[in-house]
């Protein structure tokens, strides 16, 4: 079994030089061929052959991964979002369970509108730091990475060129072989070499980090906005046990939810911040790497072209003219900042949008929940005029939460068993 060893030898090898070249990322070694020729052949050797292949390895992460995702996405749905849903249900029945007369009433109403006011200003209002946050996440952004000084773009072109020199002096035939693997390539004399990579060396440590702060400060700020959820929540209970006289079987609900509706928008506001640097980290990574599908990839493929379509008599000066050419007159590393705000911009504004959206919404569950805590005064609230639906409803939420209860003690076995 030579070739197996000889194979896994070599895996290892570009592995090892991927996990350095980009920090730690996973890497598959794949073979279509091995494991098309052997998945049904029958052969004494062919599972190991297959195994080899990488391809069964591949699948089970592919699997995993969203398998491990969606369990996430479920688990704090069930935990957080959908008991406070079965508490709205509760206060909505519960509403004039308490005898309250026209005084109280108002007096209950005129708190409930303040406290209601509080969760609109801190959460909802133009200068609210949800509403900034934005704002001030650009110009972090545009001062660390986007608005690159002159000074780095000239540091970032003398490093292109010096490593563009470099290949210059490689053999013709090694030349033409990068040059036909757009750059990506690996010989016994070179090695294995990425010259996409090698072009922005100047720039990726530059820029890294700036993207390593510019992290630091999204998680600083997602604590600061974790910390707002926190302080309001701990008023507004504050508030309502003081009232809790005035209505306490209606208040004891509401004050029993707001921890629920306070888990809820603490998870999305982590889950937003999240997915924003798990989308920017991909942008950034297709802006400081030389993969295919990179930034970079895309300004050298024209350049790449034009050297593979020299063939004859010195083509082997032809295509390395070409290529300094290229790295030094083109504008190249301004085109990859182009790009990667061309695909940073929209990212940021949906995922804005939907931060926006999604406090909007929440906001408006909880006022809801004060809505129906009481009628406007010589109305009878919604669930009194319909008394069997309101008790039909009230045991639903009694059933629901028993099973939710459950549920909970599923899914903490299933978290520790993780562990």
């Amino acid at each position: 079994m030579w070739q197996t060893q000889s194979s896994k030898n070599r895996n290892q090898r570009v592995t090892d030089q991927l996990t350095r070249n980009h920090n730690g990322v996973r890497v598959f070694c794949v073979s279509n061929r091995l494991y098309s020729k052997h998945r049904e052949s029958g052969l004494r050797h062919a599972d190991t052959y297959i195994e080899l292949s990488g391809i069964r390895q591949l699948r089970r992460y592919c699997q995993l991964v969203p398998a491990e995702s969606q369990f996430r996405f479920m688990a704090t749905f069930l935990q957080h979002r959908v008991p406070a849903l079965v508490g709205s249900i509760r206060q909505w029945a519960l509403a004039g369970s308490d005898q309250v007369d026209a005084e109280r009433a108002r007096a209950l109403q005129q708190s409930l509108q303040e406290i209601e006011s509080m969760f609109r200003e801190r959460f909802l209002l133009p200068g609210s730091e949800f509403r900034t946050f934005r704002e001030r996440f650009e110009e972090q952004f545009n001062d660390r990475i986007s608005n690159a000084t002159q000074e780095q773009h000239i540091r970032w072109k003398n490093s292109a060129v010096e490593a563009s020199q470099d290949w210059a002096g490689l053999h013709h035939s090694t030349y033409a072989a990068f040059c036909r693997r757009y750059g990506t390539h690996s010989t016994l004399a070179a090695g294995y070499r990425c010259w996409n990579d090698e072009l922005l060396e100047a720039m990726r440590n530059d820029i890294e980090q700036e993207w390593d702060s510019t992290k630091a400060w999204v998680r600083m700020q997602a604590h600061s906005l974790r910390g707002i959820v926190r302080t309001t929540f701990r008023a507004a209970v504050e508030r309502l046990n003081d009232l809790l006289g005035l209505a306490p079987i209606a208040l004891g609900n509401l004050i029993d939810n707001m921890g629920a509706w306070e888990a809820t928008i603490m998870v999305n506001i982590q889950r937003s911040l999240e997915s924003l640097l798990e989308g920017l980290s991909k942008m950034i990574g297709d802006a400081l790497y030389g993969h295919d599908s990179s930034y970079m990839a895309r300004q050298m493929r024209p350049v790449y072209g034009r050297c593979n379509r020299e063939s004859g008599g010195g083509s082997d000066a032809r295509r390395k003219r070409h290529m300094h050419v290229h790295v030094t007159i083109s504008d190249i590393f301004i085109e990859v900042i182009t790009d990667l705000e061309a695909d940073r911009l929209p990212f940021v504004h949906e995922m804005h949008e939907n931060r926006k959206q999604m406090m909007d919404e929440e906001v408006g569950n909880i006022t809801s929940d004060f809505h129906a805590l009481h009628a406007d005064e010589g109305n009878i609230p919604e669930g009194a005029q319909f008394p069997e639906i309101r008790d039909a409803l009230f045991n639903k939420a009694e059933r629901a939460q028993s099973t939710l209860d459950r549920v909970r003690l599923i899914i903490n076995g299933l978290e520790d068993g993780e562990r």
